[in-house]
């Protein structure tokens, strides 16, 4: 079942992606169970992953085929589970640890720096002359020291668009199938807008509504992220899987409602716009 040639593809491919019932029984051979009965001390289950990964000199990797191909009945199979969380253990969940500490990182630098700056300023109204004073004399009278987090700030972002031009190069167009993705490019966005007039000293934007604007969405966006980053720690990730499934049902039902809210709102306008009020 593993051999290939240059001109034959891998039968298991095959089978996944033609004939997935036939590669389910394929799988169920790769579960051996020992003679005793299963409430014997000694009764062990051997699971053998090897057609589905055969090592670090064989590209092939029978999951990502049946993630592919949509093959959910393959992919919940015990051995497909065993060999991704064996990846997940050695490959995975490493760099992702690592990346969600990054990310901790920058969220409480962010959170101190965009707290203590607006401590430091009130905001006015647009109309008011004082908006822009207030604003020029917060990025002009500023220590050296208070430099420091928005160039990390802007490191980090410059280096994340990075990987995340590289991710949409590698995945196409389903990249934009995760939702944490489009969150990130949001985060990313609004924080170039926040930092770049702090680094050059002055007010960038004709409307001073800009800054903190982008502030407050770069912030809220981050801590949104922190929670989608969170759906596969352990039991964190059970929760926060069962509340996005929450708020995805519950921003259907708004969205009938605001139909049927609409619809009364028109018929009322029709029939009663000459009423005195």
């Amino acid at each position: 079942m593993s051999l290939k040639t240059e001109n034959v593809e891998r039968p298991l491919k095959a089978l996944i992606e033609k004939l997935p019932h036939i590669a389910k029984l394929v799988l169920d051979r790769c579960i051996s169970r020992s003679s005793q009965a299963s409430t014997h001390p000694d009764y062990t289950v051997n699971i053998d992953i090897s057609l589905l990964d055969p090592g670090p000199g064989d590209p092939f990797y029978a999951p990502a085929v049946m993630a592919e191909q949509k093959r959910e009945d393959l992919l919940k199979h015990p051995v497909s589970q065993t060999s991704v969380k064996k990846n997940w253990s050695s490959l995975g969940k490493p760099s992702y640890i690592f990346n969600i500490f990054l990310f901790v990182i920058y969220v409480v630098l962010f959170t101190v720096f965009i707290i203590t700056e607006r401590m430091e300023v009130k905001i006015y109204s647009r109309s008011q002359p004082n908006a822009s004073k207030e604003l020029d004399k917060l990025l002009n009278n500023r220590s050296s020291a208070s430099n420091v987090i928005p160039i990390i700030v802007l490191i980090f972002t410059i280096t994340n668009i990075l990987k995340e031009i590289w991710q949409l190069y590698a995945l196409g167009l389903g990249y934009f199938k995760d939702l944490a993705n489009l969150v990130e490019w949001g985060i990313f966005a609004s924080l170039l807008v926040f930092v770049v007039p702090f680094l050059a000293e002055e007010n960038l934007y004709v409307n001073t509504d800009v800054l903190w604007s982008s502030g407050v969405v770069a912030l809220f966006l981050s801590y949104v992220n922190v929670i989608l980053y969170a759906r596969r720690i352990g039991q964190a990730g059970l929760y926060v899987s069962m509340y996005l499934e929450v708020l995805k049902t519950f921003c259907k039902v708004i969205l009938v409602f605001a139909v049927f809210l609409l619809s009364w709102v028109l018929v009322f306008l029709v029939l009663l716009k000459e009423e005195v009020r």
